[in-house]
């Protein structure tokens, strides 16, 4: 008999187990990373299990988002471009996620939103990561890349910029992506989001920087888990933009990947044939489309809150967020970022 319950504090080793243990098993799975919203902004976490007679065939971390005058909806997972269920081969699919829906409904929060790496088959329209595989050792990546990527990454280092590791640079990483992130339009999240991430996951987070006379231009947070190296959150300030600097970031950050035997770099998610799209397809990466639906007892849907990002009211109000002082704005940023999943 299938049970759907959440999971207690004290079975976070075993699910933790069974996000290692499944093949489509992301570190935005495990128990931590949903944890840092919790503290963070104060949201609601659904961490359900399904069991078969005691044993664990299924799991769904969510994390629900309640707007003013608006219906709780669970996101799996919300800010982040991929999670969702995670469902053992041996179990009824249909079935269990049927009895996730349930379970949701019953605790009053009527649609679910899943973010999941998708086949040619189910996409989500234009929505895509990229991913460069990585090789063996960093020279023979570094011959493998484009001329120009090459070039522009020399122009770099001649310039005299020089790339620096460690967590003890997260004052300086989260200057510098507030300061992007203001410039691009959108609210940034709070510092104690990245610090609960670095806090809960040390050994899967790290943080590089690219530093012009000591002075930190551009900076990077890095997750790695399961043979793949990450970027959610990278930036770099404009005034620099013409020596390259992300240039540098990123081929650091590849070469660490092959020193540490990582076998992928995912750079993220990017709509075809945008700027962010062909600035990641130059480093030799392949697009790996990307699922989101709505669930509901009612039926599936393709309309989900990352809909909204690409609206043209987002527009307007990314022209005004960028008029917004920047103190302002890292202030207010974090009060209005939980609500934008």
């Amino acid at each position: 008999m299938i049970i759907i319950r959440p999971i207690e504090q004290g079975e976070a080793d075993s699910w933790n187990q069974f996000v290692s243990d499944h093949s489509q098993g992301a570190l935005t799975h495990l128990h931590e990373w949903g944890l840092a919203a919790n503290i963070a902004y104060g949201l609601e976490v659904e961490y359900l299990g399904a069991f078969d007679d005691g044993e664990f065939i299924a799991m769904l971390p969510a994390i629900v988002i309640k707007r003013p005058f608006a219906p709780r909806i669970a996101v799996s997972l919300a800010f982040c471009h991929y999670s969702g269920w995670l469902i053992a081969k041996k179990a009824n699919e249909t079935i269990v996620r049927r009895m996730f829906v349930e379970f949701l409904d019953a605790q009053g929060i009527h649609k679910l939103e899943l973010r999941q790496k998708g086949g040619p088959e189910q996409t989500a329209p234009g929505e895509v990561t990229l991913i460069r595989p990585l090789e063996r050792t960093s020279e023979v990546l570094w011959e493998a890349l484009d001329a120009k990527v090459r070039n522009q990454v020399r122009k770099a280092t001649n310039s005299g910029l020089t790339p620096r590791w460690g967590k003890d640079q997260f004052e300086e990483f989260y200057s510098v992506y507030a300061r992007n992130t203001s410039f691009l339009g959108s609210p940034v999240h709070s510092k104690t989001y990245f610090r609960i991430l670095l806090e809960k996951l040390p050994a899967y987070t790290e943080i590089l920087t690219i530093r012009l006379e000591g002075n930190v231009v551009a900076a990077m947070f890095l997750t790695g888990y399961k043979g793949q190296l990450s970027d959610p959150w990278a930036a770099s300030l404009r005034q620099y933009d013409k020596l390259c600097p992300n240039m540098l970031m990123y081929w650091e950050a590849f070469r660490f990947g092959c020193q540490n035997s990582y076998s992928s770099f995912d750079m993220g998610r990017s709509q075809l044939g945008s700027t962010t799209f062909r600035f990641k397809r130059q480093w030799g990466t392949h697009a790996l489309p990307l699922h989101y639906s709505s669930i509901s007892l009612n039926g599936t849907s393709d309309r989900t809150s990352t809909n909204v990002y690409r609206s043209s009211q987002a527009h307007i109000v990314s022209r005004i967020w960028r008029a917004l002082p920047l103190p302002l704005a890292t202030w207010l940023g974090p009060k209005i970022r939980k609500y934008i999943p």
